[in-house]
C-alpha cells in the first residue's frame, strides 16, 4: 500500500513537471511554425537571364523595386514595384494575407525560386516544403525605391514577420563593376 501511494505521488509529480515544462519547450499553437528568413545578393546579368520581364519574354523590362508575396499553396497573391504600396502591405502583415487573393497567370513559388541563380538546394527545399506564406523582395543596388523598401524590410521587420510564420526572402541585385 505505501509503495502504490509513492508511485502515485511520483506520477502526479512527474505529470505536473512535464505540463509546466511543455510550453517552455517551444510548443506552439498547431498549424502555426515560425517562418525563415533568407537573403541573397545576385549580379544583374544572371537575374535578368533566370527572370524574364514580367509579359514572361527574355530581354523585356524588369522594375524595381518588386516585392511579391505567395500564399500557403505557393500562388503569388501580391505583385507589386510601388515602394510606397508594398511598405503599406509589409506594415499590414500578417493580418493582410486573409485579404489577398491569387494573382492568375502568374509564376508560383516553385517557378521564382527555381529559377534563381545563387539559392541553395537547401535552401529552396525549406522555401517550397514549409508550406508558409512566403514574401519575397527585390531590390537594386543604388535604387533610391529600392533603398526606401529594404529600410521597411529591416532586420526588426523581418524578424516580426518569421515570428509569425511568413517566410522572408531578401534578394539584392548587384550592379556589374
Amino acid at each position: 500500500m505505501h509503495a502504490r501511494l509513492i508511485c502515485r505521488r511520483t506520477c502526479r509529480l512527474a505529470g505536473l513537471l512535464l505540463l509546466l515544462a511543455w510550453p517552455a519547450s517551444g510548443c506552439r499553437t498547431v498549424g502555426h511554425r515560425e517562418g525563415v528568413a533568407l537573403s541573397l545578393t545576385v549580379p544583374l546579368l544572371s537575374f535578368l537571364h533566370a527572370r524574364p520581364g514580367e509579359s514572361g519574354t527574355k530581354n523585356a523590362m524588369v522594375d524595381f523595386p518588386t516585392l511579391e508575396v505567395f500564399d500557403r499553396a505557393g500562388q503569388l497573391v501580391y505583385l507589386s514595384h510601388d515602394a510606397g504600396k508594398n511598405i503599406e502591405l509589409v506594415k499590414s502583415l500578417p493580418g493582410a494575407l486573409d485579404r489577398l487573393t491569387e494573382l492568375p497567370n502568374r509564376p508560383t513559388l516553385l517557378q521564382v525560386v527555381g529559377d534563381l541563380p545563387g539559392m541553395t538546394e537547401e535552401d529552396k527545399d525549406t522555401l517550397l516544403h514549409s508550406r508558409q506564406p512566403t514574401l519575397i523582395a527585390f531590390s537594386l543596388e543604388d535604387c533610391h525605391a529600392c533603398s526606401v523598401q529594404e529600410e521597411a524590410l529591416g532586420p526588426e521587420t523581418v524578424k516580426n514577420l518569421t515570428a509569425y510564420g511568413l517566410n522572408s526572402l531578401i534578394i539584392r541585385v548587384s550592379r556589374p563593376r
